[in-house]
């Protein structure tokens, strides 16, 4: 799988982190496929995962040519983030032990998420505002640590998976009645396993 390009953004995990954390294509655990390479692809995630409106991505985007090092950075801390969201729900996944160091940084950015967040009045309403508008380099990144730590608290990890597809390693949140869904897309990697198990039984004729 070396060298191959990673796919357009797929949104098929039930969860805002784990779709984050599959946007990476792996070969068991190394990348070999990025698509986060740069700093727009990460605004264009944040519209496709409908956490910046095209506005916000607008004035980002704008921002970022006149603070390129600064968006460098914020890439970076958003890879990073992936990444150990990545590692913790595999492991999770998987039933294995969780790295400690994993939790510790999830819990540090989701402190630092939670750091940002305004409780807004709207009339009898009230909502979270995020800082920073549409202009926050680190605001995907927020979103994705408030979903993983709400994910991690919120009672539902035994349906963590990760794809049984012998070459993809994506995670996703078995939301199925009977919670027996194996597949991150029964139209790809269900569909390839099927054809597979058709060849061996019958020959590749």
């Amino acid at each position: 799988m070396s060298g191959i390009e990673a796919p357009p953004f797929a949104f098929v995990a039930g969860s805002t982190c784990l779709d984050f954390a599959n946007t990476a294509t792996r070969d068991e655990e190394a990348i070999v496929g990025e698509s986060l390479a740069r700093f727009e692809d990460l605004i264009s995630w944040g519209v496709s995962a409908h956490i910046l409106t095209p506005v916000d991505a607008e004035r980002t985007r704008a921002a970022a040519r006149e603070r390129s090092q600064d968006a460098c950075a914020a890439l970076a801390r958003a890879v990073a983030l992936r990444e150990e969201v990545f590692r913790t729900f595999a492991a999770l996944a998987e039933r294995r032990p969780v790295a400690p160091q994993g939790v510790a940084a999830l819990d540090r950015a989701q402190r630092d998420a939670f750091a940002h967040r305004a409780l807004v009045a709207d009339g009898h309403c009230f909502r979270w505002e995020w800082d920073g508008g549409g202009t926050a380099f680190d605001g995907v990144l927020w979103r994705v640590a408030e979903s993983a730590a709400e994910l991690l608290a919120g009672g539902r990890l035994e349906r963590v998976r990760r794809c049984a597809g012998e070459e993809c390693t994506r995670l996703f949140l078995d939301t199925s009645r009977g919670g027996g869904r194996r597949w991150c897309e029964m139209r790809h990697c269900g569909n390839v396993a099927k054809v597979r198990r058709f060849r061996t039984r019958h020959g590749d004729r």
